[in-house]
């Protein structure tokens, strides 16, 4: 466990110093979030279309149509096809960051002098921007399936309406034909 530096706590804090590190770390999150959205968003574009459509319809309170519901169960099966073939494309960047991370961290290892501790911190510093890398993908993957998930849970939820309102048809046909004597 790592020690906590007790001195920090006890001397008056820099409120101008946490500020402008804080401004930094919210630059820098901005510019590293445009681009996990950039790559979701190659992959995910037509999904989150179809799912933005559908809240969209949602949101007026009104039931959505038979069509309405055949439509999208046809968009979201059609999109989740080829946003998973995205995450999948992704994923190979993800596992590739990883490993550029990890040969610049072993190459700055083993020709740093020193402890092991020496050579850890060596390696952490040369690795730093395959770091960012890696982790600008593996956010964009997370999202990616997150978006797979949505769109699955969605899917199978229209599949529920349109089985719920075919048993509510074929319940109503058969009613009317008991009322008229038929059988």
């Amino acid at each position: 466990m790592a020690k906590i530096n007790a001195s920090a706590f006890t001397k008056d804090i820099d409120f101008a110093e946490l500020e402008k590190i804080n401004s930094q770390v919210e630059d820098n999150a901005k510019k590293l979030d445009s681009m996990v959205s950039n790559i979701v968003n190659q992959y995910c574009l037509s999904l989150n279309k179809v799912m933005r459509e559908i809240k969209n319809v949602l949101d007026q309170s009104i039931p959505p149509s038979d069509g309405e519901l055949d439509k999208w169960s046809c968009e979201l099966s059609n999109c989740l096809y080829f946003t998973g073939e995205g995450a999948e494309g992704i994923g190979v960047r993800k596992d590739l960051s990883k490993a550029y991370q990890q040969t610049k961290f072993n190459d700055a290892y083993d020709t740093a002098e020193g402890t092991i501790g020496d050579k850890t911190t060596a390696g952490e510093n040369a690795s730093q921007q395959e770091y960012l890398v890696n982790s600008i993908y593996s956010r964009a993957y997370k999202l990616c399936q997150y978006n797979l998930d949505a769109g699955n849970e969605q899917l199978q939820s229209i599949k529920k309406i349109i089985s719920r309102r075919m048993g509510s048809y074929m319940l109503s046909i058969h009613d009317k034909s008991e009322f008229k004597g038929e059988e």
